[in-house]
């Protein structure tokens, strides 16, 4: 279980992250930081001891430059992003899917995980992705017949990973989506567990 912050008010990131790796600790969960792209400043943000870095990018649109300072951070760091493109369901992404894919092949060497993607995505998403092959993507919002399946198709196993989005969702919802999607033991078990422990070093 990956374990990171709610956004909080704007000026204690830095606390709520503190709050989250301790924790972790006791939980025995994998800790991600967490981000805002207009609280972005390389003073205040501390990864030591983090397997991630998660930018909360929903609401209201997210600048290049706070993308390109996300990226540059975990680049430095050596920790996947996981951009976080909305909070709720049915919220508007706060984020170019194009702008983002664009970026990210700019730091080929950062795993981009976005999180928060729904089918109506899917087709910008596909095309998007294919300019960068180090963005991937979660399940825990993308509902749909067969949406796993056509992640899976269209980016490849290894660039899908299982989430559940709990407490906000039920975690068999996104079990079911894996168990019942037409894929090889291999790619099963890339999307539920092999992917998470190779980008987050859990191996």
């Amino acid at each position: 279980m990956a374990l990171s912050p709610v956004p909080p008010p704007s000026s204690e990131w830095g606390s709520a992250n503190e709050r989250v790796l301790r924790a972790s600790r006791s939980l025995g969960a994998v800790p991600v930081a967490g981000a805002s792209p207009q609280g972005l400043q390389r003073r205040d943000l501390r990864l030591d001891g983090f397997r991630g870095l998660r930018l909360y990018a929903s609401g209201s649109r997210v600048a290049r430059e706070a993308l390109n300072c996300a990226l540059s951070l975990a680049e430095e760091a050596g920790l996947p992003l996981i951009v976080q493109v909305r909070l709720k369901w049915g919220d508007p992404m706060g984020i170019d899917l194009g702008e983002l894919c664009s970026a990210a092949s700019e730091f080929r060497g950062v795993p981009v995980v976005l999180s928060g993607v729904n089918y109506s995505e899917n087709v910008e998403l596909a095309t998007a992705a294919s300019r960068a092959p180090n963005i991937c993507v979660d399940i825990a919002y993308h509902q749909g017949l067969l949406g796993v399946e056509f992640l899976v198709r269209r980016l490849g196993s290894k660039r899908v990973l299982f989430g559940t989005a709990y407490p906000l969702m039920y975690p068999e919802c996104s079990v079911l989506k894996v168990l019942m999607a037409r894929l090889s033991g291999s790619e099963r078990y890339d999307v539920l567990c092999g992917n998470a422990e190779r980008l987050l070093r859990l191996g």
